[in-house]
């Protein structure tokens, strides 16, 4: 067995390959290693090109596992000028070409130059390497990567490595494991999390609380209260932890306290010897940390020097760029106790719930964790603590978050949406010069037959040299293999990842725009790898970032986060340090849907036109608009590398209040009213209103020149066209004002959560201005309006969120008026947030119209593409989550049917809301024979109905909670209400509906229903109802029996997928009146309404004699038979499976007959009917053979 500490301390040698092998790899895999006596070259060796990065591979050693698995252990040294980060391309090249499919490789990566650091890397190809082991699909190579050396912890993968010895068997599930980035994301969240909450706890029980952060807590406040009073202390903490966490990557850098100004020697524990040299007490935030932030990374100094409590002179860089600005709480002194940074005593001890005393401080925790500043992509893990996983611990401690709908998307989530918009975006504008296509024709014919192939697309045409289709830029972009296309191609591309605008309206950690900046960073470095242009890696990432990127988030520490990810980004292809770029106007704090000024709405017209053509005055305001605009975006573009931030700053903001008061005094002078009306009537009420209106113009310009007066007064308002002018304001773009994407995980508020928080007056002002808004629509719906709108003529959106709008009324004005422009929909699922129990899916729309929609499904990380589907065959209401459903053509068929269920009956809500509390009052238990139907009304909900019987006197009903006590829940076992008081109270349909014959549908989670043919059931909340008059009320036997089959039920769950609940349904009247339904004879409806009789009289009662209590179950095999033959009448006759011409005379019951001769009847037609050789018996037997009903039975294996 190896020993953890033997293994650390070989580990954090300086790279030797005999040494690893015999002190790590001996000791860990024991006889399954083997290790050869010298180093082979590999039999594929580097071409041309790859030798300019590789100087040799060769194969030390074999392993193999106990399991079977072989895998090769490869050293490849790179050349000396190498760094490994700047030349991913080449070694990754080399890579796919070493491993055959299927092979597996442990190897070394060794870079001369850094002796400090090298990369033990598994990888497989040609299979997908996951946590869950080896997946047999197709992809690029998958790396997991330790970091290891003297400058590296090397804890994480000493004690993985211990571990993985004790295992019984080595298998490579376990080695896959061992190399696990989800165990070390966890363990550091959880720990982080904790450290967090002791600082904040720390100065909230503090004399600070009051006398720096003025927060008084009264004696008897909640907890609540509590806690909205200390959120000032929250973000002050999570920013002084944010930046430590910084300094901790830019050390690894070996950046802070280097020797000259070359940083080639920096400390890579830097923060941890400051700690230790200033003699490690209370005072090292209020004498050293303060001085490092505020007065030496935020300040140009002579030679970088800065000078350690030892007296030594070190150089540490300024990095400019906004995170170490001085805000308000940091002008003042602090002091935290030390063991909060620092517990000598208990170094190596986690921190936990049930241990916060004698545990790790937050210094001994970082400490403990590799750093790495490169984010992974799906491809590449390194085992490391990256800024990819900071983004996701500190978008989890954004404030709010839950209550806002935020939730942080998962990586792979995050990649497959920067891709497919990526290739969006280079697929339309390659199509302007270039004919870019991409074959349908395929796709869809699998998911709907050939009956759709009128009008089909398939174009080959030239792009240069070669053809390209859309699946070529998707090629390109995915796996950033650019090898088929010519100079012209590449240097095209190029040129459009130059110039692509993007957006995220909801950045949160700005993973998003990160993930896009990755993309195109990638796919820029092949491009210059094959056109032997010269790499400057950090110099591409800022023209990315200055020129495309653009975020908003209306929660400030979020666009903190989204910044901090952008810098480390930059910091890790710098050689040296240099000021990093101020992302103040890039990415804002703002409200991306309504534009606010001292918490009012302020709604400014930049479309506003002049007046005439010889009004001078308008002239001049275009003139001095366009003017003052020019010098926004100008000046926005010199703060982002500016040094004199304040001044500059003052300039842009004065700019910005300008440029506002010129547009409303504008629109005063063209929409304003200037006298108030005194006339009455309808007109003048208009009158008024605009008067008012421009009343408040005046008073909002006269703010803003109170503020503009006032130079330390802050001016905070965000407006999209004022903000980015250069992307979308009319004025200074023409014509094709908007950004190229829109990408973004929008917040998951509802109506209701909207409503009782108080955004009743949002919400109507959004509704007045969206034309998506309709109905109780979520919030994501206004998102989806205002990034639409803001996308240029050519641009594409994508979004994740709920599922319920592609099905529920509220999404109907989004699904209608966007029909057209729908590119695509993913289904993501439910397992996608780990803290949003939502079933979510993705959505790409395009601005420009298209005739398909293409259907895809996430699962289990990776893609699959379902098919795409003619728009013409959406109808209303253009639902489309049964396109999701693996059974569309089982769905379709059912949709070509000519009737639907309406004609037969009626569907209604058996109430509406007000109607089910008002009942309540009226409610009562009383004994079973006490019910008297001259008297009373049965009262029944959703939970005493079952297939054709209530339950009513049998099952307790649960009857609405207590309003003032929602844990309180009121029950009754026979509940009714007084007849004549009902009719008196309810004087409207509710009391009508119930004195008629009726079918009573549970609508929720099943869709059973019984029958109240005597009008004596008064149903409850949530209950759907089929009405009759008395003369027809023998036509409801015939409808129970089809709604109680299982065919209903299984083409509405497949139909109305985001209706789903609880594997149910919460079924409405419009699914149960536009149930597809094929024409019954007369005779057949006799025949349902005869066994829906029988059933009922059966249920009813207990049946004693053992040889008859399957009767039930049996008639209702019977129905759903009858029902597959009305629905497959070709299918069934090919199979000669038919039910119906074997059913033979069915007797009718009487009002008459007695309970026994009732009975008798059932009997007699059970004992002929289940008679072994009886046709319908046999036929039942078999029927669900044919594939169509064993799908619909849950009997298909691939159902």
């Amino acid at each position: 067995m190896a020993n953890r500490i033997q293994i650390q301390t070989a580990l954090q040698k300086p790279y030797d390959r005999i040494l690893f092998g015999k002190e790590v790899l001996s000791p860990v895999f024991g006889s399954c290693f083997n290790l050869s006596s010298s180093a082979v070259p590999a039999s594929v060796q580097p071409n041309k090109s790859e030798q300019a990065v590789i100087q040799s591979v060769s194969i030390y050693g074999t392993i193999n596992l106990e399991d079977g698995t072989e895998i090769t252990c490869y050293e490849i040294n790179l050349q000396p000028s190498v760094r490994i980060e700047h030349s991913k391309v080449a070694i990754q090249r080399y890579v796919r070409k070493l491993l055959t499919a299927g092979q597996i490789a442990l190897v070394n990566f060794i870079a001369p130059q850094n002796k400090k650091v090298w990369r033990l890397t598994l990888v497989a190809k040609d299979s997908e390497l996951t946590e869950q082991g080896i997946k047999e699909k197709t992809t690029h190579a998958k790396r997991y990567t330790y970091l290891l050396g003297p400058s590296e912890t090397c804890k994480t993968a000493a004690e993985r490595f211990e571990s993985l010895s004790t295992e019984k068997q080595i298998t490579f599930q376990a080695l896959v494991n061992a190399f696990s980035v989800e165990k070390l994301s966890k363990a550091f969240f959880d720990e982080y999390t904790l450290h967090y909450q002791k600082f904040c706890d720390y100065l909230q029980e503090s004399n600070f609380r009051k006398s720096v952060f003025k927060i008084t807590i009264p004696a008897n406040a909640t907890k609540e209260e509590k806690d909205k009073a200390c959120k000032p202390i929250r973000d002050f903490v999570k920013k002084l932890l944010g930046r430590i966490v910084f300094l901790y990557f830019v050390q690894k850098k070996g950046w802070m306290g280097a020797s000259d100004t070359q940083y080639k020697d920096g400390l890579t524990d830097f923060i941890k010897q400051l700690f230790k040299q200033s003699g490690g007490n209370d005072a090292f935030y209020s004498t050293w940390l303060t001085v490092l932030f505020f007065e030496t990374l935020n300040k140009e100094r002579n030679n970088d020097d800065f000078k350690m409590p030892d007296g030594k002179k070190v150089k540490v860089p300024f990095l400019n760029g906004g995170l170490f600005d001085k805000e308000d709480h940091d002008e003042h002194i602090l002091t935290f106790k030390s063991k909060l940074f620092h517990h000598p005593d208990f170094e190596d001890t986690l921190l936990t719930e049930k241990n916060k005393d004698n545990a790790r401080g937050f210094l001994d925790f970082l400490d403990a964790f590799n750093f790495t500043v490169h984010e992974d992509s799906p491809d590449d893990h390194t085992v490391a603590v990256d800024p990819e996983m900071l983004g996701h611990i500190f978008e989890n401690l954004l404030e709010d978050n839950k209550d806002k709908g935020a939730f942080y998307t998962p990586k792979e989530i995050v990649h497959y949406m920067c891709q497919e918009s990526l290739t969006e975006y280079l697929t339309t504008h390659l199509s302007k010069e270039y004919t870019v296509y991409k074959e349908i024709g395929n796709a869809q014919v699998e998911l709907f037959g050939n009956e759709t192939k009128t009008g089909q697309l398939k174009m080959v045409e030239q792009l240069g040299d070669k053809a390209l289709n859309r699946d070529d830029v998707a090629f390109i972009v995915k796996h950033k293999d650019i090898s088929h296309l010519t100079k012209a191609q590449l240097k095209k591309i190029d040129v459009l990842l130059d110039t692509v605008k993007i957006c995220d309206p909801a950045i949160g950690s700005g993973a998003f725009p990160m993930g896009l900046l990755q993309e195109i960073h990638a796919i820029k470095e092949v491009i210059a790898y094959e056109l032997q242009q010269t790499w400057k890696p950090a110099d591409v990432k800022e023209n990315i970032i200055q020129n495309s990127v653009y975020g908003v988030d209306i929660e400030k520490g979020a666009v903190d986060i989204a910044r901090l990810r952008f810098w480390l980004s930059l910091v890790v292809d710098e050689e040296k340090p240099r000021a990093l770029p101020n992302l103040d106007y890039k990415i804002v704090v703002g409200d991306s849907l309504v534009s606010k000024f001292e918490d009012e709405i302020i709604e400014i017209d930049w479309e506003i036109k002049e007046g005439t053509q010889g009004n001078l005055f308008g002239n001049e305001n275009v003139l001095k608009r366009q003017a003052l605009l020019k010098k926004i975006t100008a000046k926005q573009s010199e703060y982002f590398h500016a040094t004199n931030k304040k001044k500059l700053a003052a300039e842009i903001r004065n700019l910005k209040i300008d440029i506002l008061i010129n547009q409303l005094e504008l629109m005063i002078n063209t929409k304003g009213l200037e006298k108030k009306p005194t006339e009455s009537g309808k007109k003048a009420a208009a009158q008024m209103e605009l008067w008012l209106q421009t009343q408040s113009w005046k008073n909002t310009i006269s703010k803003l020149q109170r503020v503009k007066q006032n130079k330390e007064e802050s001016f905070e308002h965000f407006d999209w066209k004022l903000d980015f002018p250069e992307v979308l304001n009319p004025y200074l773009v023409n014509g094709n004002a908007g950004f190229d994407i829109v990408i973004a995980n929008p917040p998951y508020i509802d109506s209701e959560t909207m409503v009782s928080t108080g955004q009743d007056e949002l919400r109507e002002y959004l509704s007045s201005k969206m034309s998506f808004c309709k109905g109780n629509w979520d919030i994501y719906i206004a998102f989806f309006d205002m990034g639409f709108h803001f996308l240029n003529q050519n641009g594409n959106l994508v979004y994740i969120t709920p599922d319920k709008w592609i099905s529920k009324p509220f999404g109907y004005e989004l699904r209608k008026q966007l029909k057209k422009n729908f590119n695509k929909i993913a289904e993501a699922g439910r397992k996608v947030f780990q803290t949003a129990k939502v079933d979510s899916i993705i959505t790409f729309i395009n601005k420009a119209e298209s005739d398909y929609l293409g259907i895809d499904k996430f699962s289990d990380n990776s893609i699959q593409n379902l098919g795409n589907i003619l728009k013409s065959n959406l109808t209303e209401p253009f639902a489309f989550d049964w396109l999701f459903s693996p059974h569309v053509d089982l769905l379709r068929s059912f949709d070509s049917l000519p009737h639907r269920f309406i004609e037969y009956g009626e569907c209604e809500n058996a109430c509406a809301t007000s109607d089910a509390y008002k009942l309540k009052e009226y409610l009562k238990d009383i004994k079973p024979n006490d019910f008297n139907p001259d008297l009373h009304f049965k009262v029944i909900n959703t939970g005493t109905i079952s297939k054709y019987v209530s339950r009513w006197g049998i099952s307790e009903m649960t009857y609405l909670k207590d309003k003032s006590n929602p844990t309180k829940k009121y029950k009754y076992l026979t509940p009714v209400v007084d007849k004549k008081k009902f009719i008196k109270g309810f004087n409207n349909s509710y009391s009508e509906k119930s004195q008629k014959p009726k079918i009573i549908i549970k609508g929720l989670t099943l869709l059973d229903a019984c029958l109240d043919y005597y009008a004596e059931i008064i149903p409850g909340k949530s209950t759907l109802i089929i009405t009759k008059d008395e003369i027809n009320a023998d036509d409801l036997y015939a409808i129970l029996g089809i709604i109680n089959s299982k065919l209903p039920l299984f083409y509405i769950k497949e139909k109305y997928r985001g209706s789903s609940y609880n594997q149910g349904v919460n079924f409405n009247t419009d699914m149960i009146n536009n149930l597809p339904i094929p024409k019954i004879q007369d005779k057949v409806r006799g025949q349902f309404k005869s066994f829906s009789k029988y059933l009922i009289h059966l249920l009813e009662r207990e049946i004693d004699d053992v040889k008859y209590q399957l009767m039930p179950t049996y008639f209702e095999q019977i129905i759903d038979g009858m029902v597959y033959e009305l629905y497959f009448p070709e299918l069934i006759k090919k199979h000669k499976r038919e039910i119906i011409q074997h059913l033979g005379e069915l007797p009718e019951f009487t009002d008459k007959m007695s309970d026994g001769q009732k009975m008798k009847i059932c009997k007699t037609i059970f004992n002929r009917l289940n008679d072994r050789e009886h046709a319908v018996r046999v036929n039942l037997f078999y029927m669900s053979s044919i594939p169509e009903i064993a799908i619909i039975e849950g009997k298909n294996e691939n159902n």
